[in-house]
């Protein structure tokens, strides 16, 4: 699940909620990718040129963009040998996260998808 897609679910609801109510207490992120256009290069390699992907591309999914705003406990929970979303997207995605109240991250030595 795309942070983007969690930043969209809480923006719809903001209206229904009291303020207490929608603070969240914590965030689990589990082997997911920083972009969908990142995700090109592994998926599809033969596609993987800024042009093709700004035409082709209609979903961006750009969690790179929004962990950094989120301000609240993170755990990180990746495989090293994911075979579907490279590790290093995780480490970025960790490594980004700047506002967490704290952020821990736990890899799963061979672990795949």
């Amino acid at each position: 699940w795309a942070l983007q897609q969690d930043t969209e679910c809480k923006e719809e609801d903001k209206d229904k909620t009291t303020e207490s109510e929608s603070k969240l207490a914590g965030l689990i992120i589990e082997n997911t990718f920083t972009s969908i256009s990142d995700m090109v290069g592994k998926v599809f390699p033969f596609l993987d040129f800024d042009f093709v992907k700004k035409f082709m591309l209609k979903i961006h999914w750009r969690s790179i963009d929004h962990i950094g705003d989120i301000n609240t406990h993170m755990l990180f929970l990746a495989c090293s040998n994911d075979e579907i979303v490279p590790h290093p997207q995780m480490l970025t995605l960790f490594k980004e996260a700047k506002s967490a109240k704290s952020k821990d991250i736990y890899v799963i030595e061979g672990g795949t998808h």
